[in-house]
């Protein structure tokens, strides 16, 4: 007699537990219907800023490409970087072993946000352009301790130092530096010399 209770308690508590795992899958399909789901734009590759633009209210947008990927997809999306009017400028020099590299000549018409007139360099953006979205613009990339030119890495090593130098001061920073209005930076890559006495 006790072990038919206690079968038939297993079976009640087997049939609560699979009760309470139907409702555990099928209560929240009611709390988020399926129509509620955010819908996500695709990812648009882009080569410079003009092939971001969006028709928002049949009004076109400007949007940053970078790192070959537009950073807005949709009207509905949120802009990290809005295209502002008025520019913040300061001025950019890229020094490779005494030789200054023309900026402008190494950056696209078609891009929006960042524009080059040697030294200066105007951003039209009202979020945090670092020095790395600059460089990019003009074919560059900034990490730690190299400097990539046209796919060529000029790096620090025992035979070369490379410096970022903003107002005359050294940042380490690197490619996260964001600039600010007036900043003189530059950076140099530059063979050591030795100094013997």
């Amino acid at each position: 007699m006790k072990q038919k209770k206690q079968q038939r308690f297993r079976q009640i508590a087997m049939i609560i537990f699979l009760v309470l795992i139907v409702l555990g899958f099928t209560i929240p399909g009611f709390l988020n219907p399926p129509d509620s789901v955010v819908q996500i734009a695709e990812p648009r590759l882009c080569h410079t800023d003009v092939d971001c633009y969006l028709f928002c209210d049949e009004t076109p947008k400007e949007v940053l490409c970078s790192q070959n990927l537009c950073q807005q997809n949709s009207c509905e999306e949120a802009s990290y970087y809005a295209f502002k009017e008025t520019p913040l400028q300061f001025s950019l020099m890229v020094e490779l072993e005494n030789e200054t590299l023309s900026l402008q000549n190494r950056s696209s018409s078609q891009n929006l946000f960042v524009t080059f007139n040697d030294p200066t360099v105007s951003l039209f953006s009202s979020g945090l352009l670092t020095l790395q979205h600059v460089l990019e613009k003009a074919g560059m990339q900034l990490t730690a301790p190299c400097l990539v030119v046209d796919a060529v890495r000029y790096c620090e090593d025992d035979g070369t130092t490379l410096q970022i130098l903003v107002n005359g001061n050294q940042t380490f920073s690197y490619g996260n530096y964001v600039p600010k209005e007036g900043d003189a930076v530059k950076i140099e890559l530059k063979r050591k010399t030795d100094q013997k006495e």
